[in-house]
């Protein structure tokens, strides 16, 4: 009897031991996390810094309420990160209410603690620029009438815009095409600048661009950089700084090249449609085009700034149609505008298919609403009234006439109502539209 109870103490020990290993608590990816107290009401907006020990340059910081089932994790924009602390910023929209606060880095996550996120304060209201052909303006809030700011000069802008609040300028991407000659005969190249508009001087400058490329501009650390279009010689995707004096490029990441990430080898193309930076992270829509089959597949991805690498997503549904993709910022959340255009009517036809976008999966995961014959160009998000603005310029031909008239509709998307609506048409030819606090 004794050697049987020594035997079921034996099997009950291994058991123990096997599962105290199963349950062992992996290590935290910070220590002595200490988040602001409890009783504190943050609103949106506003910054917080978490003191602790073991942040890493990899780290982004997400809200995420109770009932996670009910919603998904929101990102929030790391703006000051070391060792020893992080700083992020609560984002606009947020619903009032107690949220935790989790860390995550490369897959793995850590709640940090919990926020209480009050009713917002009250936002000044949003100012429109708009970027048009002979000029640069503001808009009457009141009449909707245009106000130059900057007259008329060789603008070439593209709809690659970011403002710089500290210094009140918009950066622009320019770019056109030249006709060129060489031993293969007559080609089209890329021309590229970086229009520079200062909003308090109200004054216009412009930078050559290196000529072949196409660029993007973002703001990453309160520079303006430049990420370039892979070319045909060049498959890595670059981020580049500026210098605003000269115009003179530096490499300042170099993120890997496309064509391993994605599979493929020989000739293919890759180009970017739509781009959104949220964090560390920049969100793409692209196309990669067999140029043998003219086959192409539109994907979206990520490029991870931290680590740094080309994180590949799901497909994007464009329905075999010619198509532009645009992202933008809601409460917290991203969302993508898809514009297909059908040229088989006799007069194309336009559909806009608003979805949110899975930052976790890189994917769509639900439409929210969808505008028939509509083309959501570039849209801005307005925080203070929860509403979309876009601009689409056109020109008409009168019948049995040579003359043309040009203008520009200006139009609004409610999210509350789900309905669009023209706010009023301009004479002018207006390319972009930027909303700016």
């Amino acid at each position: 009897m004794k050697k049987l109870f020594i035997g079921l103490s034996l099997i009950v020990m291994a058991f123990s031991s096997c599962n105290d290993k199963g349950n062992v608590t992996p290590p935290p990816l910070v220590t002595d996390p200490v988040l602001p107290p409890a009783t504190e009401e943050f609103t949106p907006g506003q910054n917080i810094t978490i003191n602790g020990n073991g942040f890493t340059a990899a780290d982004e910081i997400w809200l995420r309420v109770p009932a996670k089932a009910e919603t998904r994790d929101i990102q929030t924009t790391v703006t000051a990160q070391s060792a020893t602390q992080i700083t992020f910023t609560i984002p606009e929209g947020v619903t009032p209410g107690e949220y935790t606060v989790v860390l995550k880095r490369s897959g793995t996550e850590m709640p940090m603690g919990t926020i209480n996120v009050g009713e917002p304060q009250p936002t000044a209201e949003a100012k429109f620029y708009c970027l048009g052909e002979d000029g640069i303006y503001t808009i009457d809030p009141q009449s909707h009438a245009l106000n130059q700011l900057i007259g008329a000069n060789d603008y070439n802008f593209s709809g690659r815009n970011v403002y710089d609040a500290s210094k009140n300028t918009i950066y622009s991407v320019e770019w056109d095409e030249m006709l060129v000659s060489d031993e293969e005969g007559e080609k089209y190249i890329t021309r590229s600048w970086l229009g520079i508009i200062d909003l308090t001087a109200n004054s216009y400058t412009r930078l050559d661009l290196p000529n072949g490329i196409d660029f993007y501009i973002y703001l990453i650390a309160g520079q303006p950089t430049l990420l370039a279009q892979p070319t045909a010689s060049d498959d890595h995707l670059r981020l580049y700084n500026i210098d605003l004096t000269t115009g003179a490029l530096t490499e300042s990441l170099d993120l890997g090249a496309w064509k391993s990430t994605f599979g493929v080898s020989g000739d293919y193309s890759f180009y970017i449609w739509g781009t959104y930076l949220k964090g560390q992270s920049l969100y793409m829509a692209v196309s990669v085009t067999n140029e043998q089959t003219d086959q192409a597949e539109f994907r979206y991805l990520a490029l991870d700034l931290s680590t740094p690498a080309i994180i590949p997503g799901g497909t994007i549904q464009n329905d075999d149609l010619d198509c532009d993709i645009y992202f933008f910022e809601r409460q917290g959340q991203l969302y993508t505008c898809i514009v297909l255009y059908n040229w088989s009517t006799p007069d194309v036809s336009y559909t806009s298919r608003f979805q949110l976008f899975d930052t976790d999966n890189l994917t769509a995961s639900e439409t929210c609403c969808t505008l028939e014959n509509i083309d959501c160009c570039a849209p801005q998000y307005d925080a203070t009234n929860d509403r979309l603005y876009w601009v689409t310029d056109w020109e008409k031909s009168d019948e049995g006439s040579d003359n043309v008239s040009t203008g520009t509709d200006w139009y609004t998307f409610d999210f509350a109502t789900q309905t669009a609506s023209k706010v009023y048409t301009w004479n002018e030819t207006i390319w972009d539209l930027l909303l700016v606090y």
